[in-house]
């Protein structure tokens, strides 16, 4: 599986590109047709707010795509949000293809 994490308009620190690659190696468990992770981490830029960390996820399998995106106010917890939609959306794929 091909991991690829792209920062919009920032450096991402090490330590957070290692905790994505690590949980992210836990899919293939679920699901082992997986052939590429795409990882995007953005920073929402409001006025007088808090600054939310977007992680959007795309998990590309045979057939269609899969896609999530969530948000929070560190990069950890947003990601682990995605992941667990992710995970839940790759389990019930692998449920579909193998009842065909």
């Amino acid at each position: 599986m091909n991991v690829n994490i792209q920062s919009i308009h920032f450096k991402a620190d090490e330590r957070l590109e290692i905790y994505i690659n690590e949980k992210l190696q836990k899919l293939i468990h679920f699901y082992d047709k997986i052939t590429r992770v795409e990882v995007f981490l953005k920073l929402d830029h409001a006025v007088g707010r808090v600054h939310e960390k977007h992680v959007e996820l795309k998990v590309m399998v045979p057939g269609n795509d899969i896609f999530s995106h969530d948000a929070s106010d560190s990069f950890e917890h947003a990601f682990d949000l995605a992941f667990d939609h992710c995970k839940k959306q790759v389990v019930r794929r692998k449920d579909m293809v193998k009842g065909l």
